[in-house]
């Protein structure tokens, strides 16, 4: 174990030096200065932003992607209810608890669908 601590420990040390010789004038730094060093460096991405793309509103994607996701579990849970009562007539106690977890799906995307069109 002491041997793969020493091990890790020169390799981050290796790789900071070479990181901190290519990107800084001062020399060489330790892995968390160099670490610091390279997020005060980094170049915002908030400036990037169109302002009127960022005004626009992603709620029917948002809405339509759930939407989609919740309508294919929904569907996997009734093939599911088809093959364990329709043909093998034989119902467990974890499909209750599919179909009690189906129910509170559905209704949390009602309830989301209920909350965005209230905006």
């Amino acid at each position: 174990m002491v041997k793969l601590h020493t091990y890790l420990n020169r390799f981050k040390h290796s790789l900071a030096l070479k990181a901190a010789s290519r990107h800084s004038p001062v020399g060489c730094f330790d892995g968390l200065s160099y670490s610091f060093y390279a997020v005060m460096t980094a170049p915002s991405s908030q400036a990037d932003l169109d302002p009127q793309w960022a005004a626009q509103s992603n709620l029917t994607r948002f809405l339509a992607l759930t939407g989609v996701f919740h309508i294919l579990a929904l569907i996997s849970v009734g093939l599911r209810l088809y093959a364990r009562i329709g043909l093998l007539k034989s119902p467990g106690r974890d499909d209750y608890v599919i179909v009690l977890a189906a129910v509170s799906n559905y209704s949390l995307l009602k309830i989301t669908d209920l909350q965005c069109s209230l905006r």
